[in-house]
C-alpha cells in the first residue's frame, strides 16, 4: 500500500472520480471544495488529503487540515473525511493511513489531533478519546474526539523494549489482551473479536 497526497500526486482528475464513487455526501462535499478550489480556503492552506491505494485502486482516504466541521481555532489539526470502502473495510487500512498522519503531526509538532464524527465507539481503537459534544457549522450534533501523538523517547536495553504503539501492533495487542490469563487482572471485559 502507497500513502499519497492528493495534491502532489499529478493525477486529480483521476482520483477525484475515485473519491466521488464513495457514494457518501461528506465525499460529495470534498469534491465539490476540490472542484471549485476552495479545498484550502475551507480546510486551510496547509491542509492534506491523503489517500491511501495499491495502485490504482482508492482504498482510505482523509484529510490532515486546520480546520473542519467545527468552528473553533483554538482546536486543530483535524482529521477529516474519513472514508474506506466497503471491500477494504476490516482491514486496519484505516490504521496505515492514521499512523502515517500521526507522524506528520508529530513532524509538524503537533501534540494533540482532533476528529468530528456522529460516530460512536468507533475512533477509540484508533486511540482517540472522547473530548466533548458540539454543533457542527451544520447545525447537526457532532462529537469531538482527540489523540495525543506526542512522540516518546523509545527505550531499547537487552531484557526492556519500550516504544509507543502504532497500528501495526493491533494483532499482537489484541492477542495479549484477550489471553484469558491476562485478561483476568484486566479492569475491561474479555474482548473476543476486535
Amino acid at each position: 500500500m502507497n500513502i499519497i497526497d492528493f495534491y502532489t500526486d499529478g493525477r486529480q482528475d483521476f482520483w477525484k472520480l475515485r473519491i466521488a464513487e464513495s457514494g457518501w455526501g461528506a465525499a460529495d462535499f470534498l469534491v465539490s471544495l476540490i472542484e471549485k478550489g476552495e479545498f484550502y480556503g475551507t480546510l486551510g492552506n496547509d491542509s492534506h488529503l491523503y489517500l491511501l491505494t495499491p495502485g490504482d485502486f482508492l482504498v482510505s482516504y482523509a484529510t490532515y487540515a486546520r480546520r473542519d466541521c467545527i468552528k473553533d481555532d483554538s482546536l486543530f489539526p483535524w482529521i477529516g473525511f474519513v472514508f474506506t470502502f466497503p471491500q477494504w473495510r476490516g482491514q486496519r487500512n484505516a490504521f496505515t493511513l492514521f499512523d502515517y498522519i500521526f507522524q506528520k503531526a508529530r513532524q509538524d509538532g503537533v501534540r494533540k489531533i482532533y476528529i468530528a464524527t456522529d460516530h460512536d465507539s468507533l475512533y477509540e481503537k484508533y486511540g482517540f478519546s472522547y473530548v466533548e459534544s458540539r454543533t457542527d457549522v451544520w447545525g447537526d450534533e457532532c462529537r469531538i474526539y482527540a489523540k495525543n501523538v506526542i512522540s516518546l523517547p523509545e527505550i531499547n536495553t537487552p531484557r526492556l523494549k519500550l516504544r509507543m504503539l502504532d497500528g501495526s501492533d493491533f494483532e499482537a495487542v489484541f492477542k495479549w489482551g484477550s489471553d484469558p490469563l491476562v485478561n483476568r487482572f484486566m479492569l475491561y471485559p474479555f474482548y473476543k473479536n476486535a
